[in-house]
């Protein structure tokens, strides 16, 4: 009876030893596994961040970076802008709205509507919060290109960054090709070990 008391815990740490030596490479494989899915959902976050800043201003909507402090402390320096199509006779008093400027056909301006035309043809005033005139043209509503729904602080640098060549190059074409690198090297690796395990079995 004593000897049998003996040797069971032997046993127990036999089998706890076996379990630990099958449970190590499962652990490994899901840490490998969260590690490429993790890597994936970054890489492809960055690159829809990319899409969107160059893709959404063919559907109408603009998503840019401000680049001036004409409209804080609503809009600061470098703030994400969401501006979608709009209506220019439903635009309100108080709207932020993106427009062209006839004198700088390459840049849009977004300012706040202070006032509007009541008769055809419907004009705009619109005044920067932070500037203490209006502007010195009112805006034709041909000129209105959409209004702003929401605006995030700080990421609008992001934004500035990629609609640069290089921006596009780094947010855009770097994420795909390491994807596309890092899928393939998948599949190899899978096709390379289903090879070595059936050749051992055989």
């Amino acid at each position: 009876m004593i000897y049998c008391v003996e040797k069971q815990p032997a046993v127990l740490i036999g089998r706890c030893g076996n379990e630990r030596k099958r449970t190590m490479p499962v652990t490994k494989k899901l840490a490998a596994n969260m590690s490429f899915i993790v890597s994936i959902a970054v890489f492809c976050l960055v690159m829809l961040g990319g899409m969107l800043v160059h893709v959404m201003p063919h559907l109408g909507w603009i998503i840019d970076g401000v680049r001036s402090g004409s409209m804080s402390p609503a809009l600061e320096r470098g703030s994400l802008v969401i501006a979608g199509p709009v209506d220019p006779s439903g635009i309100a008093i108080g709207d932020i709205v993106i427009f062209r400027n006839e004198a700088m056909t390459d840049n849009y301006i977004c300012h706040r509507v202070i006032g509007k035309t009541l008769q055809p043809p419907l004009l705009f005033t619109t005044r920067g919060d932070a500037n203490p005139f209006a502007d010195p043209e009112p805006v034709p509503a041909a000129n209105i290109i959409a209004k702003v729904n929401a605006s995030v602080p700080v990421l609008g640098f992001a934004a500035i960054f990629i609609k640069t060549p290089v921006g596009f190059v780094v947010s855009v074409i770097v994420p795909g090709v390491i994807i596309a690198v890092m899928c393939l090297a998948t599949i190899f690796t899978e096709l390379f070990r289903k090879k070595s395990s059936s050749d051992h079995a055989g």
